[in-house]
């Protein structure tokens, strides 16, 4: 009896938060249209695809091959058959080329 509760009770309890991280990198979009999907590769050529919003992909596909700050949850995802990483972007900002 002991055994079931305690399967039950794991069972309903939420998972822990995704980590938030901030990546600087420039945006590139991964994919055909129109199932092409925003992604962030930073100095270290690590890629992470990025889950925003239709507006925020609008805005970075007028803007791809620019650089950004992006901050959000990371998490691990299926794309194209394989498990990669995600942010679930809460804040991006441009940064200046002049810089």
């Amino acid at each position: 009896m002991a055994i079931i509760l305690f399967i039950l009770f794991m069972a309903v309890l939420p998972e822990p938060p995704c980590p938030e991280i901030t990546v600087e990198g420039g945006i590139i979009f991964v994919g055909n249209e129109p199932f092409a999907v925003p992604a962030l590769y930073d100095e270290n050529d690590k890629r992470y695809f990025l889950s925003v919003s239709e507006k925020v992909k609008k805005d970075m596909a007028l803007n791809a091959g620019k650089k950004a700050v992006v901050t959000g949850r990371l998490y691990e995802d299926d794309w194209s058959g394989k498990r990669v990483l995600f942010i679930r972007v809460t804040t991006y900002q441009w940064i200046d080329n002049d810089q």
